[in-house]
């Protein structure tokens, strides 16, 4: 019995056939003979799966040998793609490479996988390559990549204990392709673009008991002399919320409202998460913060980049974050967890327009800046410091000129240059909170927000509109 049969993938054709149009429209011509040969070895495969027997057994080498050879054509294609991806910005990227993309990581995956007994090994480069495309690719129809890696997670979670693993029930493992309706050929309405803000690749205990002296008392932390407590709201009503925080466009601290999220017992225990999603990769900055030179991005394994929190909190320089990433479309698992908060139905659209998580060691930076949508920054595990400046003192806190960081300030916040920025020392005292398990900060458009983490830290934050 083979591992991951192909079948039902006439969707797959129509979607190969569109890119082959659009990719001939781009210049894409290298990786066009490539994806005629995958197609035409992925036909055979769907018929010798539909016809084979179990003594079939020169049928069912064939079938091995040409699997490995498609295997290495798909890897040739995703090649090709990923350098395109990295020619010019990502937003600028023609969106069939992306599509592309997720394709030849849909094949890999299902290669990866072929062998009568698949081995730890083998799951993980497979879940490995669907991460990738999750990532670096673009939605296509009829691909669920999302149930594909889900499904391989689980399997990896059961196989803890051992380094080979039964070949699974012919029903459940099959190739996550839908019939389905092509993509369109010159649609792109189904890639998500992130807004303006830059698109980045010491533990103290935790307590839930949290200070609550009437509904609009000041944070009890006040750690800078000069700063301003936010002011508190306990589990406002929907119209409260809209009246004192949305139309008044003004910050609030919310206490009370997350006592019903799972994620608030669960995700404290890290084990938890090396459980639930340890095998799956995810993009982790490096570095102090996304403005400083020794930036940079590194995809590792949620377990991994868990495992370096101890090591991490001694060195600054190299603090990794999992910062502004829609983990919880990649990992729905984790979304269970959540809830999207009542407040945000409250706006001229109410859309959701971006699930984030924030999650790393002690001592992660957000540099000041500023994002176009109201957001709920939800505080699940441990503490993180939060200071703002309202929009009409922009200019005092001298904005990037650049395109891509038009939103964030030059100024560091926690070491001011005065002689550089001289007109900062004319700014206000920032507004100032602690956040802690349970908390959330309602952040309206265009407020200038700088946060450091003051102990291993998840957060989730809700933008919308």
């Amino acid at each position: 019995m083979e591992f991951l049969p192909l079948k039902g993938a006439d969707g797959w054709f129509r979607q190969l056939a569109v890119l082959h149009e659009r990719l001939e429209a781009v210049g894409g011509h290298p990786i066009l003979a490539l994806l005629h040969r995958s197609t035409d070895l992925l036909s055979r495969l769907v018929v010798s799966d539909g016809s084979k027997t179990e003594s079939s057994n020169t049928t069912a080498g064939s079938s091995l040998v040409q699997r490995r050879e498609l295997l290495t054509l798909a890897q040739s294609v995703r090649d090709v793609c990923r350098s395109k991806l990295y020619e010019t910005h990502w937003k600028s990227v023609d969106i069939v490479w992306r599509q592309t993309y997720t394709l030849s990581a849909a094949v890999i995956a299902v290669a990866e996988v072929q062998n009568v007994v698949c081995t730890r090994g083998d799951l993980q480069r497979c879940l490995r390559a669907l991460d990738l495309g999750l990532l670096l690719g673009a939605p296509v129809a009829g691909v669920r990549l999302v149930d594909f890696a889900q499904w391989v997670q689980s399997k990896l979670t059961l196989s803890t204990q051992s380094s080979e693993l039964p070949v699974p029930d012919q029903a459940h493992s099959r190739l996550y392709l839908d019939s389905c309706t092509p993509i369109e050929k010159n649609s792109s309405e189904e890639v998500s673009t992130r807004p303006t803000k830059l698109l980045r690749v010491e533990d103290s205990p935790i307590t839930n008991a949290r200070p609550c002296a009437g509904c609009e008392s000041a944070v009890a932390h006040k750690s800078h002399p000069q700063s301003i407590p936010v002011r508190v709201l306990c589990c406002p009503s929907l119209m409260e919320f809209e009246e004192k925080c949305v139309r008044a466009n003004a910050p609030y601290v919310i206490q009370g409202a997350l006592e019903h999220w799972p994620a608030l017992s669960k995700w404290k225990d890290f084990k938890y998460l090396r459980d639930l999603a340890g095998e799956r990769t995810v993009p982790i900055e490096q570095g102090s913060s996304y403005v400083s030179e020794s930036w940079g991005q590194k995809l590792m394994t949620l377990a991994d980049f868990l495992d370096g929190f101890e090591t991490a909190s001694k060195d600054n320089s190299k603090t990794p974050y999992l910062a502004q990433h829609e983990l919880f479309d990649q990992i729905p698992a984790l979304a269970n967890d959540i809830t999207i908060p009542d407040y945000c139905c409250i706006g001229e659209e109410a859309e959701i327009r971006q699930t984030n998580a924030w999650l790393g060691p002690t001592g992660t930076v957000s540099p000041l800046h500023h994002d176009p949508y109201r957001n709920l920054l939800c505080q699940v595990v441990g503490r993180k410091r939060v200071r703002l400046y309202a929009p009409h003192h922009s200019a005092a806190l001298y904005p990037y000129q650049d395109t891509l960081l038009c939103n964030t300030s030059q100024v560091d916040l926690e070491n001011p240059d005065y002689a550089s920025f001289p007109s900062f020392a004319d700014a206000p005292p920032p507004l100032d909170c602690i956040l802690g398990p349970g908390d959330m900060l309602y952040i309206p458009p265009k407020w200038w927000h700088h946060v450091r983490s003051l102990t291993s830290s998840f957060s989730v934050s809700f933008w919308w509109q």
